[in-house]
């Protein structure tokens, strides 16, 4: 009874570790692409909740241990179910608030951003991110070291949105000059239009896989 607790606590103590931005730096942990990814901390919720209910029903009346329990069953699927849920396609309401700020404003290049984050110690990073400000400071220097491939970026998600745009219409043509419409990074307001330069870039690369050598 008391390992159950112990270890439901554990898991809800770590996700509120988490959400609450008190350590960041699992995000660039380097780990096997697909549900054992840095998602991995989100079922620490669902988990932990699962432990604390197996040790709470047999403490409620007219539990008997020796007949099939419906709340036991369902306890004991809440932690899988929600777990494996949280870590393949996780709510938005899960991410830490300084993580969402970064989907928002930065999540065009963040691959950018993790690669340069995994170069750098893990405890060295999560130092000099404690703070936004810090934060803001880490990005502007990588984003100023490797700015033709984070200005790339955001062309290639100009043009994502715009075709999402035009095939929302049920329109199949777009041209240079039109915008991205809705919200934008505050940062990128001031460059929301395609150009005839960035849709030629960014169709050479997508073609570069099919060119003849």
């Amino acid at each position: 009874m008391a390992g159950l607790i112990g270890l439901g606590l554990f898991g809800v103590g770590m996700f509120l570790i988490i959400k609450l931005g008190i350590i960041k730096s699992w995000f660039i942990q380097k780990t096997v692409p697909g549900l054992l990814s840095a998602r991995m901390v989100y079922a620490a919720l669902p988990f932990g909740i699962s432990f604390l209910l197996l040790a709470i029903f047999p403490l409620l009346p007219n539990y008997n241990p020796e007949e099939p329990s419906l709340g036991v069953a369902l306890a004991l699927l809440f932690g899988p179910v929600f777990g494996f849920w949280f870590m393949g396609r996780p709510p938005k309401w899960l991410a830490p608030q300084w993580l969402q700020w970064l989907e928002r404003e930065y999540g065009y290049c963040v691959d950018i951003l993790l690669e340069e984050a995994q170069k750098m110690n893990r405890w060295a990073w999560e130092a000099q991110v404690r703070t936004q400000e810090g934060m803001q400071a880490w990005i502007d220097e990588v984003v100023a070291r490797r700015r033709k491939e984070v200005d790339f970026a955001w062309e290639v998600e100009k043009l994502y949105r715009v075709e999402q745009q035009i095939l929302k219409r049920g329109q199949f043509v777009f041209k240079a000059g039109m915008k991205i419409e809705g919200v934008v990074p505050a940062h990128r307001q001031h460059d929301i239009a395609l150009t005839r330069e960035g849709i030629d870039e960014v169709f050479r690369y997508r073609n570069a896989p099919y060119r003849k050598s």
